[in-house]
């Protein structure tokens, strides 16, 4: 079950949406709670391919629980890199359910490095 997240990633790394597409269920939901969107296959396609910039995505790591992959991936920009964590929800074969939650990748703020110069 794990495969099917990093072919997930190496698909949107390549621009491969027909191969995106076919990894999920066409009654997929895809939801990404930061911004309340909730996505149709058709509409995560669509946003995907709009998406502008060029990133690298690494799989940091996967974990397996019952139906569902946990996965936590570095997506690197030019200017802005983030952190996607995703819930995969896998069924005979087919991601039918995708939570993602994505952060940006930033310096901590000063006032808390103070408070980390022991270290």
């Amino acid at each position: 079950m794990q495969n099917i997240v990093q072919a997930y990633w190496n698909a949107i790394h390549e621009l491969r949406f027909d191969d995106v597409r076919a990894l999920f269920s066409e009654t997929a939901v895809i939801t990404w709670p930061n911004t309340e969107e909730v996505f149709t296959l058709d509409e995560f396609i669509a946003v995907n391919e709009a998406y502008p910039g060029e990133w690298d995505e690494e799989v940091l790591q996967c974990y397996k629980a019952e139906d569902r992959i946990i996965s936590e991936t570095m997506v690197k920009g030019k200017e802005v890199s983030f952190l996607a964590i995703g819930f995969f929800t896998i069924q005979e074969g087919k991601i039918t359910a995708l939570r993602e939650y994505w952060t940006a990748v930033e310096a901590a703020p000063e006032w808390r490095k103070e408070l980390l110069k022991s270290r």
